[in-house]
């Protein structure tokens, strides 16, 4: 594995470092390799509570805490502001170092290199963009380090497994966001949307899958379907819940929640052999509100809409994009003035309420997939409109409880092991 690494060492653009220089700057003034250093990198963290990447962060930042470290400096999106202080009853070795990453620049040379090649840390632990913004600058320069993110079931991330440039990933996976646009379907065919038991909007919770080997990614990923007759989540499973509250919601928490239930449906499949009737009702168009740039996780998001669930539920897509200068209500304008019965934000959390409302007033359904919105002002707002069905995907409480998860991991680490100095 460490031969792969050096190779793509090798390949990485005005950043190659042989084992041997690196080694070499490691004794004069920095840390050994591996030495008992935690990178901390929050992309893409703006410091607004009741967002994914705040809750992100906050979960790394209680294991922080739990292990004894004070932190401050964290209520502003610049990382660099960030620090964390050992206190009296902090756990781990004298020599324990938490470093904060800059995330205020995309120029990933200049945020890592240097700093990888000072402390040679144990695990660089990212809230996004692991691989992307991560693995080769790693292999480049301190290629012990292990590679710690939050993403999904994607070749990139695979092929990173696989050649030893990512080591822990919290991954979401892609099938799970089908009941969400069966609970949309039955809105546009039937002018009701569906509730959960609690009598509010729906706001359907998934957790993370852990991945810590390239076994686990393939053993996990063979239960993540969404091409075919028979992906994970079938039109089959959802015509005997639709229209039922109770049974829904029953459905969502034994079956598509954890990683276990998503298994026993798959398994449940491959024994019974259910087919699905396509829908007969009229076709309608659905409005996908998409990132201007689309990434690999998003693109799986719309194949599995554009594809198999388009094709059972008898509808057909358009895709509005949102960027800088079209924000994601207007984006939802242009897919009203586009004749679309409902809308599918896939676009992180911005302006998603403002979209809502738009919808809202038009009398066009509106969905959010990847992110279940649940306990926050941005809630409150949405789910006071009655045209809006609800959201499917990892909840505040997941991402705090991955963040939590990866990082003790690796404290748990540095206390087994010891001083390394």
């Amino acid at each position: 594995m460490k031969g792969l690494k050096a190779k793509l060492a090798a390949l990485a653009v005005g950043t190659a470092v042989s084992a041997t220089a690196v080694a070499g700057l490691a004794g004069c003034g920095g840390s050994t390799a591996n030495s008992n250093t935690l990178f901390l990198y929050p992309i893409n963290y703006y410091g607004i509570e009741g967002k994914a990447f705040t809750s992100r962060w906050d979960g790394m930042k209680k294991a922080l805490e739990e292990a004894g470290w004070k932190i401050t400096g964290d209520g502003q999106k610049d990382s660099l502001q960030f620090k964390a202080t050992r206190t009296a009853d902090c756990t781990m070795p004298e020599d324990t170092q938490i470093v904060f990453v800059n995330n205020q620049t995309w120029d990933t040379n200049l945020a890592l290199t240097d700093k990888l090649l000072e402390y040679q840390p144990l695990a660089v632990i990212s809230t996004c963009n692991g691989v992307e913004f991560c693995s080769e600058r790693i292999a480049a320069n301190s290629p012990d380090t292990q590679n710690v993110t939050y993403a999904s079931f994607t070749s990139n991330y695979k092929t990173a497994f696989e050649n030893g440039t990512l080591n822990y990933m919290a991954s979401k996976y892609t099938s799970g966001l089908a009941p969400i646009v069966g609970a949309m379907y039955h809105a546009v065919t039937t002018g009701n949307r569906m509730l959960g038991t609690d009598g509010k909007a729906l706001h359907c919770s998934q957790d993370y899958w852990t991945i810590d080997s390239y076994e686990k990614y393939c053993e996990m990923e063979a239960y993540d379907i969404y091409t075919g007759d028979m992906p994970t989540i079938m039109k089959a499973d959802l015509d005997a819940v639709l229209g039922d509250n109770a049974k829904f919601e029953e459905f969502i928490n034994t079956y598509t929640k954890t990683f276990e239930g998503v298994k026993s449906l798959v398994d449940k499949h491959n024994a019974e052999k259910p087919k699905d009737t396509v829908a007969t009702t009229e076709k309608f168009k659905v409005g996908l509100l998409v990132p201007n740039s689309i990434n690999d996780s998003v693109q799986l998001y719309i194949n599995l809409v554009e594809g198999y669930l388009a094709k059972v539920y008898n509808f057909e897509t358009q895709k509005y994009s949102v960027s800088g200068t079209v924000s994601q209500d207007a984006a939802a304008r242009q897919a009203i003035a586009g004749n679309c019965k409902a809308l599918i934000s896939m676009q992180d959390d911005t302006d998603r309420a403002a979209a809502c409302s738009v919808a809202d007033k038009s009398g066009v359904w509106f969905s959010v997939i990847g992110t279940c919105i649940y306990g926050t002002e941005e809630w409150n707002e949405m789910s006071s409109y009655d045209h809006y069905v609800g959201s499917i995907g990892t909840s505040l409480d997941s991402e705090v409880k991955a963040g939590y998860d990866m990082v003790k991991k690796y404290i748990d680490i540095i206390n087994e092991r010891g001083a390394q100095n």
